[in-house]
C-alpha cells in the first residue's frame, strides 16, 4: 500500500483558511546526484573540497609509494623521517620532519613533476604563462607568438573553459566547448584552429608535466563538412599585384633608387624589385648577405625578427635552407647594389644595407603602401610580392612543386591555396576567355 502523507497548511490573512496538501511520499521524493549533493555540502561549509582533494592527492601518493619505492622508510631519534632514493648508481639520503613531506618529496624524485604542481590545482589560465614561455623556446617566428597573446586577449580571458580545474576537463566539456565556439563564430576550419590552438597545446603541455594522463581535447573530432564556414579564395585584385601595378611599383622602385630617396636605406628600392623575381619574404631579403650567392642561385638560410631586430640563421616555418633561381633581372639589382657601394666607398656583408646591420626592415615594409597611393591601387604589403611571384610562375607554366620549394612551403596545398591567383585585369581576362573559346 502506498504511503500517504497528508499536510495541513492554515494561513491567517486575508481570512482564517485552511489548505490541506496530499503528498505520495514514494511519487514525490526529491532526487538529488552526487554531484549537486556535494556542491551543497561544500557551499553550505559541510564539506572542504580543497581539504578532500588534498586528503585524495596523499592517498594517491601513498598508493604509489607503495608501488614503487623499495627502500625503507624510518623515523630517527630525532623525529625526523628518513629514506633513499638513487640517482644512478648514486645514493642520495632524503630526509624530512613529517612522514607526508617525506612521501612528496619522492613522489616527486620518481615522477618529475614540481611540488608546486602535486597540490595545486592547475587551469589553463594558470599554465598559460609557464606554456607561452615553452611555446617561445620552440618557434623562431616572432609574429605567432603576438598572434598567440591576441588571441587569448580577445577569445580566451573572458570564457569560464580556463578557470575550470584541468583534472576536470573532460572529453564532453571539451566536445561542448568546441563545437559551441564553431557555431557562437560561426568559423571557418582556419579561425576554428587558431582559436583553440591555445587549449589544446597547454593541455598537452599539462600531459608532459604529468599534470594529466591525456589530454581529453585530442579526443574531440569535428565534422568539418558539416561544421565549418566555407571560406571564398580572396579577390585577386587584393590578393596581387596586376602586371600593369607591378610595373608600376618597379618604376617607383627603380626611381627611388636612383634619386637616392631614402640617405640612410639607398637600396631599399632595390631590395623590393629583388622580392618580386624572387619571392622572397620581407625578413629575408633583409638579411641576405653576399655570400648566399650561389652562382645562379640565392640561397636563402636566415632572416631578420621585425621587432627585436635580430637576425637569427633560419626562416620561417621548418622547411630550413632553400635555394631561389636568380634571373638575370635579379643578377641585374644584386649588381646595382654592388655598384652603389662601390661608389660610396663601401664594403660590407648584407646585400641591400650601407651598413653593417641589414637593412631596416620598416623601411621595405613602409615603401610597399607608399607606393600603391601614388598609384591610386589597393594598398598591398610586401608579401602580396611574394605571391604575385608565385602567380607568375603558374602563368609560366612552372611545375608547383618547383615554386613550393622556391616559397619554402612545406605543403603544395598552401602554395596552391593561397598563393596562386589571376594577375589579369576584367579586360585581358575577357579576351584570353574569347579567344580561348573561339571557334
Amino acid at each position: 500500500m502506498t504511503a500517504v502523507t497528508v499536510v495541513t497548511v492554515r494561513r491567517t490573512t486575508p481570512a482564517n483558511t485552511v489548505t490541506t496538501v496530499t503528498t505520495d511520499t514514494h511519487l514525490n521524493t526529491m532526487h538529488f546526484t552526487p554531484e549537486e549533493m556535494l556542491s551543497f555540502m561544500s557551499s553550505h561549509g559541510t564539506i572542504n573540497l580543497s581539504r578532500v582533494r588534498n586528503d585524495m592527492i596523499k592517498a594517491e601518493i601513498d598508493k604509489f609509494i607503495e608501488s614503487t619505492h623499495t627502500s625503507p622508510i624510518t623515523q630517527g631519534p630525532d623525529g625526523r623521517w628518513r629514506t633513499s632514493v638513487y640517482e644512478g648508481k648514486k645514493r642520495r639520503l632524503i630526509a624530512k620532519k613529517s612522514l607526508d613531506d617525506l612521501k612528496l618529496e619522492v613522489y616527486c624524485f620518481y615522477t618529475g613533476i614540481s611540488k608546486e604542481d602535486v597540490f595545486q590545482e592547475h587551469t589553463i589560465e594558470t599554465l598559460y604563462p609557464r606554456w607561452k614561455e615553452y611555446k617561445t623556446l620552440h618557434t623562431n617566428a616572432e609574429t605567432s607568438i603576438i598572434r598567440i597573446e591576441s588571441v587569448w586577449k580577445n577569445h580566451y580571458l573572458n570564457d569560464d573553459i580556463i578557470k575550470i580545474p584541468i583534472s576536470s576537463l573532460d572529453r564532453l566539456t571539451m566536445d561542448t566547448w568546441a563545437h559551441k565556439l564553431i557555431q557562437d563564430g560561426n568559423l571557418s576550419k582556419k579561425q576554428y584552429y587558431n582559436l583553440t590552438m591555445i587549449a589544446r597545446q597547454v593541455l598537452d603541455y599539462a600531459v608532459m608535466l604529468g599534470l594529466i594522463p591525456v589530454n581529453p581535447f585530442s579526443q574531440v573530432k569535428i565534422d568539418g563538412k558539416r561544421m565549418f564556414r566555407k571560406e571564398a579564395k580572396k579577390p585577386s585584385e587584393t590578393q596581387v599585384f596586376s602586371r600593369n601595378e607591378q610595373a608600376g611599383m618597379e618604376d617607383l622602385a627603380w626611381k627611388d633608387f636612383v634619386e637616392k630617396k631614402h640617405p640612410k636605406n639607398q637600396l631599399v628600392g632595390l631590395a623590393m624589385l629583388f622580392q618580386f623575381q624572387t619571392g622572397i619574404r620581407i625578413g629575408e631579403v633583409c638579411a641576405l648577405k653576399h655570400e648566399d650567392i650561389r652562382g645562379d642561385n640565392i640561397v636563402v638560410r636566415r632572416m631578420l625578427r621585425a621587432a627585436t631586430r635580430e637576425v637569427i640563421d633560419d626562416t620561417k616555418g621548418t622547411f630550413g635552407e632553400r635555394e631561389v633561381i636568380l634571373t638575370d633581372k635579379a643578377l641585374e639589382i644584386i649588381a646595382a647594389a654592388d655598384a652603389r657601394k662601390k661608389e660610396l666607398g663601401i664594403k660590407n656583408e648584407y646585400l641591400f644595407s650601407l651598413t653593417e646591420e641589414p637593412l631596416s626592415y620598416d623601411a621595405l615594409k613602409k615603401l610597399y603602401p607608399s607606393f600603391c597611393q601614388k598609384l591610386g591601387i589597393i594598398s598591398k604589403s610586401s608579401h602580396k610580392s611574394r605571391k604575385t611571384y608565385a602567380s607568375a610562375l603558374v602563368d609560366g607554366n612552372i611545375n608547383l612543386n618547383t615554386i613550393r620549394e622556391f616559397l619554402g612551403h612545406m605543403d603544395e596545398r598552401t602554395t596552391l591555396n593561397n598563393y596562386c591567383y589571376d594577375r589579369n585585369t576584367d579586360t585581358e581576362r575577357k579576351e584570353k576567355v574569347q579567344k580561348a573559346l573561339a571557334s
